[in-house]
């Protein structure tokens, strides 16, 4: 039996993105280029034409990124040690998976979440019933959506 302490699995964890600083950077880039329209919008451009373009952009590049963490979940599920290479090609089609994936695994939290505002009393005549029944769900709501997007990583 393999003894790897907590201490172990962190100090691997950090040190893990800095094995190639090359694909670090690479991946440092898309990360940037992801939040181009944000970026545009901070320096101050209003053009939305421009900003248009730089969002759509920017969702390639996030296709991309999550394709990229995929291929990160399955070099760790083979123990590989292994920072994976940037394949702008593959890296896209498995962020389109991870998201079809990611739409067809939260539709069960969809659900509950809709069948929780029925119940909680949202829909109903009064202001305290709608309050009362969005505080209520939102809690809920949330907390079934954090152990869904815990699942969905697994």
């Amino acid at each position: 039996m393999i003894n790897i302490s907590l201490g172990d699995i962190f100090s691997d964890a950090i040190k893990y993105p800095f094995g190639d600083m090359t694909k670090f950077l690479i991946v440092g880039v898309l990360v940037l280029l992801s939040s181009l329209s944000g970026l545009l919008v901070s320096f101050g451009v209003e053009n939305g034409a421009v900003l248009l373009l730089a969002s759509v952009i920017g969702l390639v590049f996030t296709i991309i990124i999550s394709g990229y963490g995929v291929d990160v979940i399955s070099k760790g599920i083979q123990q590989s040690s292994e920072i994976p290479d940037v394949d702008f090609k593959t890296n896209f089609i498995n962020g389109i998976k991870a998201f079809i994936i990611g739409l067809v695994y939260f539709i069960i939290p969809i659900i509950i979440t809709f069948i929780l505002i029925m119940i909680t009393g949202v829909i109903g005549n009064s202001l305290n019933n709608v309050v009362a029944g969005l505080g209520v769900g939102a809690v809920i709501a949330f907390i079934i959506f954090i152990v869904f997007a815990i699942f969905e990583t697994i």
